[in-house]
């Protein structure tokens, strides 16, 4: 009997270390690992993205807030590199850094890093952001995108370097002969030399604002691309520490969910306050 109860006893200890194991594996990973390495783009996107991005900044920008207040959930530290876009990429797909934002999935992308999927397809409910990319153009003459195609083989239109947006345009023969930036872009098309842009909504009416060119512009009625923004992480990181990864992205669709609509609030009435 006393062998049987000591034998008891043993097999009672090795499922609950079994359990604890479980238990620990389970748990947010941000213990065991090093600082999260985040590169993003070095310029100023309102809303989406501050000029100061500290995380003690009061405005860094509705997508770094959503990305502080995940990491903080999971006591995951961060450090900021501030690069060219298609730098920050680059340097993701050499596990430079670990993370980057905001990207709009590809098959092209994926080969190089990863993003949250759910039943083989890039997930909608982990997504940092959902926008709109609207065709900006002169505000006399016609309408230049009707939702489906351009009115004229010979319309040019262009969109932020190393955006997909771009590489849309290049595909279908619209794209100019050479990069050009947004506020150049914009200056382009109210001289006439260039028939439109494509940008987030929020990011393109900031520059006409900023460039006091709102009243000679007009968007177009229905979008030129409606995308999800994701948090990408490079393949090193994810290999090392793939249940962090998961955390990270649930966490960041978490905090859009609740979060979004107040912080977009937030940030319009901190602009109107500033004017």
């Amino acid at each position: 009997m006393m062998g049987r109860i000591v034998g008891l006893k043993g097999i009672l200890l090795i499922v609950i270390f079994a359990m604890t194991g479980i238990a620990m594996s389970a748990a947010p990973v941000a213990a065991e690992s090093a600082t999260l390495r985040i590169c993003h783009e070095d310029k100023s996107y309102f809303p989406f993205l501050g000029v100061a991005t500290d995380r003690d900044e009061a405005y860094p920008g509705i997508l770094l807030e959503h990305i502080y207040g995940a990491l903080g959930r999971l006591s995951l530290k961060s450090t900021l590199i501030k690069a060219p876009w298609k730098r920050c990429l680059k340097m993701l797909e050499h596990n430079e850094v670990d993370a980057t934002f905001a990207a709009i999935y590809t098959p092209e992308r994926e080969r190089f890093a990863r993003f949250p999927m759910a039943n083989g397809k890039p997930d909608s409910a982990r997504a940092i952001q959902q926008v709109e990319y609207p065709v900006f153009s002169q505000i006399q003459g016609a309408e230049i995108w009707n939702g489906k195609s351009f009115i004229s083989e010979n319309i040019v239109v262009a969109a932020p370097l190393g955006y997909v947006a771009a590489a849309m345009l290049k595909k279908s023969s619209h794209s100019p002969a050479h990069n050009v930036s947004l506020t150049d872009g914009l200056k382009l098309i109210d001289k006439g030399r260039l028939d439109g842009f494509v940008v987030e909504r929020f990011i393109g009416l900031k520059a006409l604002e900023s460039l006091k060119l709102s009243d000679r512009f007009r968007l177009s009625k229905k979008p030129y691309l409606v995308a999800d923004w994701f948090v990408i992480l490079s393949h090193g990181f994810y290999k090392d520490h793939p249940v962090l990864a998961e955390q990270i992205w649930t966490e960041i669709g978490a905090s859009r969910t609740r979060n979004n609509k107040s912080l977009i609030k937030k940030y319009l009435a901190h602009e109107r306050d500033r004017k």
